[in-house]
């Protein structure tokens, strides 16, 4: 599996864990986790379109978008899933093979 492929099943389990975290939380912060979602699609559109930059050391946001709720940065699965893709896509992917 290449970078972009291993960071696009990051970016599912992520999706997947906004989706579970919904029922967790009250209706103000289901509607934020379904626009964070929403950048979580457009991301995984990029990595399909093959238009996503190299991460030149720097994330996605995956991690701060959740880190202004304390509540949201307290679910462990979905805060585990954002830093995940945060943190691979800072180290792997500086730059894409050609």
């Amino acid at each position: 599996m290449n970078n972009k492929e291993i960071l696009r099943k990051k970016m599912d389990r992520l999706v997947a864990e906004v989706g579970a975290a919904k029922g967790l939380v009250d209706t103000a912060e289901a509607d934020y986790l379904e626009k964070y979602k929403n950048g979580m699609e457009t991301v995984i559109r990029l990595i399909d379109s093959d238009s996503i930059p190299a991460s030149e050391g720097g994330v996605i946001g995956a991690t701060s978008g959740l880190s202004e709720s304390s509540k949201l940065a307290s679910l462990i699965n979905l805060y585990d899933a954002a830093a995940d893709v945060d943190l691979y896509y800072s180290q792997n992917c500086k730059t894409w093979a050609v």
